[in-house]
């Protein structure tokens, strides 16, 4: 579905206080960056901050909120006759051109020190992954359950998170992290491909 004149003007202003908001962080420094100098470096009301994030903090995990909503619409809009593993193939191609600019882009670099020096900060990075990997498991046990059990689902996908995780934190290129997900996928086809249940009362 084309995305409509209004949802584009939102991504952009959303995008343009990461943009601004990473920069002055690299500039500056995190604690000493004020909302109102975010907003006025991405040229938007300070009251137009509160209607995308809730903190300063926020801005941290913008991308993470983008990636989830493009997973959830990517499994909405799967055609009835596509398997589990070309379905993740699909979903993977159309989420990381969105997400792997700020997570591995310009001011990657700032991100990762932040949550490196910032208890706080790191604890949220686990926690969102932690919902990513138990969401995808989720939603991909929902769209086949004839192919995958639920720790099926759980086993494909900790191993998909735990390759883009380490593509992550060794800065590997956007396509390089494409290429890790493809082949972690050609790892775990096996799994996907046999109709066999694990040990259990697993469903």
């Amino acid at each position: 579905m084309e995305e409509g004149l209004r949802q584009r003007k939102k991504r952009r202003t959303r995008r343009a206080l990461v943009d601004a908001a990473l920069k002055l962080f690299a500039e500056h420094g995190y604690d000493q960056t004020t909302i109102a100098a975010i907003t006025a470096a991405a040229d938007v009301a300070p009251r137009t901050f509160f209607s995308y994030f809730r903190s300063k903090d926020d801005l941290l995990f913008a991308e993470f909120d983008t990636a989830m909503e493009l997973m959830r619409a990517g499994f909405a809009a799967r055609p009835t006759d596509e398997g589990p593993v070309d379905a993740l193939r699909r979903i993977a191609t159309q989420v990381l051109p969105q997400a792997a600019d700020h997570l591995l882009g310009e001011h990657a670099d700032v991100r990762r020190r932040l949550l490196l020096s910032r208890p706080e900060l790191a604890a949220r990075a686990v926690q969102c992954m932690q919902e990513a990997e138990r969401e995808l498991a989720a939603q991909l046990h929902a769209a086949f359950p004839d192919h995958l059990s639920q720790l099926q689902a759980v086993a494909v996908t900790a191993a998909l998170v735990a390759v883009a995780l380490r593509s992550m934190e060794d800065a590997e290129p956007p396509d390089r992290l494409h290429a890790n997900l493809m082949w972690a996928l050609d790892l775990v086809k096996p799994v996907m491909a046999s109709h066999s249940r694990p040990p259990g009362p697993h469903t």
